[in-house]
C-alpha cells in the first residue's frame, strides 16, 4: 500500500491536480465538501491516471482540506513514474513522457 498526502480544494471551477505543496499533492475538484462529495471526486480523478480502480483508493474521512489517501494495487513502476513527475516539478529530473512509460 502507498500514501499519498493531499490539500484538497473543493468548490473549484474545474477538477484537476495542480501540482504539489509542500508534501501533499494539491487537487481541485468541483464537488462541494459535503457529505464526502469532495472525496469521492478526489477518488475518481486520481482512479484512472494511477491505473487503479476507485476501489483501490481510500479515504480518510475528513479528507478536505488535508487528508491521506490510501493507494491499494498501485504497482511499483506506477509509483516510481509518480515520483519522477514530482522529481521533474522540482527541477532535479526529466519528465516521463506520461504515466504508461517504462521508469528507467
Amino acid at each position: 500500500m502507498r500514501r499519498l498526502n493531499v490539500k484538497v480544494v473543493p468548490g473549484s471551477s474545474r477538477d484537476q491536480v495542480v501540482g504539489w505543496l509542500g508534501d501533499a499533492s494539491k487537487i481541485k475538484v468541483t464537488a462541494p465538501p459535503e457529505k464526502g462529495k469532495a472525496n469521492e471526486a478526489v477518488i475518481e480523478l486520481l482512479a484512472e491516471p494511477l491505473g487503479v480502480g476507485t476501489d483501490a483508493i481510500d479515504a480518510a474521512p475528513n479528507l478536505v482540506p488535508a487528508g491521506l489517501l490510501a493507494l491499494h494495487g498501485l504497482h511499483r513502476q506506477r509509483y516510481l513514474l509518480v515520483r519522477r513527475f514530482r522529481e521533474a516539478e522540482e527541477g532535479a529530473v526529466n519528465p516521463p513522457a506520461n504515466l504508461n512509460a517504462t521508469p528507467p
